[in-house]
């Protein structure tokens, strides 16, 4: 039988199958993972040599509205095959659900290597994060807080609406009705009003801080619950109504009106 080359496996560990897995081909180099428990990570993937050895691997978590992404760790002690990280980041990436994402880094190497990375997949990193472009999503505020201040900026999240606007592989996935909503979505990121008598409306960028947090609550929250969209659309209405003076006038600031 031909030898195989180095390999993601099929089957998802839990931390524990996955460490004694570890533990049993690298006696030397023991897999530790000190880490707080809300970040503690239940679903793992392993990447094998040819020897069927444990050299790398990688880890993640599901909670109702979010994911929380970690555990990227290879052997150091020994000359392994290269392409761990690419070879598991697509193997859990073709296994995550279409929820939020949540991650730290701490890496032994350049940290702004890996920062760059996942800035190239889409995630905001919270340094670059200011008043104008908060991250609202389904990550809970605690969770957040958390990360915070574990990793002092230097944590990302992928919010679940940007990455169904931006990506051709998932839209196609998704039912005639998400793509209804994703581009209602769309159109009110980009200041239209897809409401009649768009005239009573003040665009996206003209409300304020709180009206944005609960208008991409509301959209991120209606693709996950569907049945709740009916009473998410009339909630964003009312957050983009002319009804508020302070709206009201920053429209028509914007405008040039006196």
């Amino acid at each position: 039988m031909k030898k195989q080359g180095p390999r993601v496996l099929e089957q998802v560990f839990s931390y524990q199958g996955m460490q004694n897995q570890w533990n049993s081909d690298n006696p030397e180099e023991e897999y530790v993972r000190n880490i707080p428990s809300w970040y503690e990570l239940d679903k793992w993937l392993i990447r094998v040599d040819s020897n069927n050895k444990v050299i790398a691997t990688i880890g993640w978590k599901e909670y109702d509205t979010y994911l929380v992404l970690g555990g990227l760790k290879s052997v150091q002690k020994k000359k392994i095959p290269s392409g761990n990280a690419d070879a598991l980041y697509a193997a859990r990436d073709a296994r995550l659900p279409n929820k939020p994402k949540v991650m730290g880094f701490r890496p032994k190497g350049n940290i702004e290597t890996w920062i760059d990375r996942y800035r190239g997949k889409g995630f905001t990193v919270q340094k670059d994060v200011d008043e104008n472009n908060k991250v609202i999503n389904l990550v809970p505020e605690n969770v957040q807080e958390e990360f915070e201040s574990r990793y002092k900026g230097n944590w990302a999240v992928k919010k679940w609406f940007d990455m169904l606007r931006n990506s051709d592989a998932v839209l196609k996935a998704r039912s005639r009705a998400d793509m209804i909503w994703i581009k209602l979505g769309t159109s009110i990121m980009q200041d239209k009003i897809p409401f009649k008598n768009p005239e009573k409306f003040v665009r996206y960028s003209n409300l304020g801080r709180d009206n944005k947090r609960a208008i991409r609550f509301y959209l991120e929250t209606g693709l996950a619950k569907p049945k709740r969209r009916n009473k998410f659309y009339q909630n964003i209405q009312e957050e983009m109504l002319r009804s508020s003076n302070v709206r009201y006038d920053v429209e028509d600031q914007s405008r040039g009106d006196k």
